[in-house]
This record gives C-alpha cells, sequence and structure tokens, in this order.
C-alpha cells in the first residue's frame, strides 16, 4: 500500500516535508528520501545559482547565457578592453599566437548565431566558438554578449579577416603584456566580440586507439553541443522519474552531416558511484573543445574527466557510442 505522504516526481521533498510531522510513522520515507533528497536540493541550488546570472529581460534564454562583457563594447568602435583578472594575467603569447593562426583569413562574410537560433540550420557556425591553442593554454572565443542579445541581436555577419584583425588588436594591446582581453564592434550589426583568455585543460589523451574519428566531423559535433552557463543538474540513467530540466546521462552529441567515414560522437557520462550532480553545459563544451583540439588532431581518442560538483562527470569523444568507463 503506497504511504500517504509517498509522492513521485520532483514535489516529493516539498510532500516530505508537509506530511512529515503529521504522521510518525516515516520509516518507510527514509529510501525514498535518499534516493530524491539530493537530486532536489540539487536542482534549487542550480535554479538559485542560475537565477544570479540570469538577465532579467526575458529576450535572453537560460540557452544563451554565453558571455558578460564590459558594456563599452556596445557603442561604436574602439580599442581592446584588457583584463587580467577576467580573461587571464599570465597568458603565453606564443600559445595565444598559435590559436590566432587557426583563424581563417579569408575576405568572405559568413553568417553565424547564437545556438538557440530556431533556424541555426542555415548560419555558417553557432557562437561560441572558441579557437584553441595547441597546447591548451590560450583561447580565442568568438560569441555575441548578453547586452547584444537582450537587444535583439542574435546573428551577424562577418569575414575571416575581420575575425583575425580584432584578434591580433587583443595580442598586441593586451596578451603582449601577459594579459587577456575582449574587442568587439567589428562586424556588420556590431554585435560579435573577440576574447581571448587563459585556459586550464585538464585532458588524457589515449595514445594507441584503433579508431578515431575525423577532425571536422568532431567540429560539427560541436555545433550540435549546448555551451550555456546556466547550471543544470544531471543524473545517472537508472535514476527514476528525474523530472522536467533534468537531464540524464549518459549524453550523446554527434555529427549527423553523413560526410565524413568517421563520425565523431561527444559523449557524457557520469560515474555509477553518483546519482546527481550539477553542471554547465560551458564545462562540457569547453572540454569537447579541448579533446578534440589536443588529441583528436593528432589521431588519439581523449577524456577529460572530475567535471560537475561531485567531480564524477566526464567526457569523451568517440568514434561511434559506446559508454567509457566511469
Amino acid at each position: 500500500m503506497t504511504h500517504p505522504c509517498h509522492r513521485t516526481g520532483m514535489d516529493t521533498l516539498i510532500s516530505l516535508s508537509n506530511c512529515l510531522f503529521s504522521d510518525m510513522d516515516f520509516a518507510s520515507l527514509v529510501s525514498e528520501m535518499r534516493s530524491r533528497t539530493s537530486i532536489a536540493v540539487l536542482l534549487t541550488l542550480a535554479h538559485s545559482a542560475s537565477a544570479i546570472d540570469t538577465p532579467p529581460n526575458p529576450r535572453i534564454s537560460q540557452d544563451d547565457l554565453y558571455e558578460e562583457l564590459p558594456l563599452n563594447l556596445t557603442d561604436g568602435p574602439g580599442d581592446p578592453t584588457c583584463s587580467g583578472r577576467m580573461y587571464g594575467g599570465n597568458l603565453k603569447p606564443a600559445s595565444c599566437r598559435n590559436a590566432w593562426d587557426k583563424i581563417e583569413r579569408s575576405s568572405v562574410p559568413k553568417r553565424s548565431a547564437v545556438r538557440s537560433a530556431p533556424d541555426r540550420e542555415s548560419f555558417d557556425y553557432l557562437l561560441p566558438k572558441r579557437y584553441l591553442s595547441d597546447d591548451g593554454l590560450c583561447a580565442i572565443d568568438v560569441s555575441i554578449p548578453q547586452s547584444q542579445i537582450a537587444a535583439g541581436r542574435r546573428w551577424d555577419l562577418a569575414t575571416g579577416l575581420q575575425l583575425s584583425n580584432s584578434a591580433w588588436e587583443v595580442l598586441e594591446y593586451c596578451v603582449t603584456y601577459g594579459q587577456g582581453g575582449v574587442v568587439g564592434s567589428f562586424s556588420t550589426r556590431n554585435a560579435l566580440t573577440i576574447t581571448i583568455r587563459d585556459y586550464e585543460p585538464s585532458v588524457d589523451c589515449e595514445p594507441r586507439a584503433p579508431q578515431v574519428p575525423d577532425y571536422h566531423s568532431c567540429e560539427l559535433a560541436l555545433q550540435a553541443l549546448p555551451a550555456s552557463r546556466f547550471v543544470r543538474a544531471f543524473v545517472n540513467s537508472d535514476y527514476r522519474e528525474p523530472g522536467r530540466g533534468v537531464t540524464k546521462l549518459p549524453k550523446e552529441y554527434a555529427d549527423t552531416s553523413g560526410r565524413y567515414a568517421g563520425v565523431c560522437h561527444i559523449i557524457i557520462s557520469m560515474s555509477p558511484s553518483s546519482t546527481a550532480t550539477t553542471m554547465t553545459y560551458r564545462d562540457v563544451w569547453e572540454s569537447a573543445v579541448a579533446i578534440n583540439t589536443m588529441c583528436i588532431q593528432y589521431g588519439l581518442l581523449g577524456t577529460v574527466r572530475d567535471l560537475g560538483n561531485d567531480l564524477k562527470i566526464q567526457v569523451s569523444i568517440l568514434p561511434d557510442f559506446r559508454s567509457p568507463g566511469g
């Protein structure tokens, strides 16, 4: 017989608090509390943490929480803004030059948009886009900041030369002196920004992989991966009734273009010893970019471990779907 306080769904914790002291026979609820309290608390914390970063403007969805950048970037061209506190104060110019070399020097304008754009397939690439140095220590990010999204600018047009020249300005003004920095107002709609920042990779490359996906296939798989800074709850696959807004793991993001023989799959998995945790997709996306740059392009598989608030999540890139060991 179902206990009158034994509820299903994500309202369990609320139900327990309402009836726990009105019925002294709550022994039957102990196991349910143990299995569900962690995810309920994590969801509460996740929503609270995200509320701090979520702008009040309803035009910005939680999937567009990418960057908070200086407001003076929104009006007219200007010099880069350097900040060791925000973007790193010990950048290596050689590493950032290596990342800069990866920007295409093209005069052909390309359309880019935030990942939540409804017609995302019509754009050349989705934002944010990262150019990472081969040593993983310097990242050049192309993005549209929240202030521009709030103003209705969810897409923009820019050539590779515009991106390259703007990034070079940050290299010259900021990175030369060890600092990261940001610059804007160089694209057609003045919505795009270039940010150069430090990064600390924690990538394990597998030296003798029998099969490795194509690097360019992984670039396409990265386009399918969310990159929001919104804090989310993740649970293991055997968790019952996780509720709305909770992601079950393992989860796969793949290149579906059919262009490459070595199809790339990005796998997010959780250790069996963990039931629930919180994390941002930004952490997942950055990890996958690092694996593709530091492992896949050299013919190696790769994994980033110890993600999530309990360090039980890992991100791997594989040539086909198979859950990596946790």
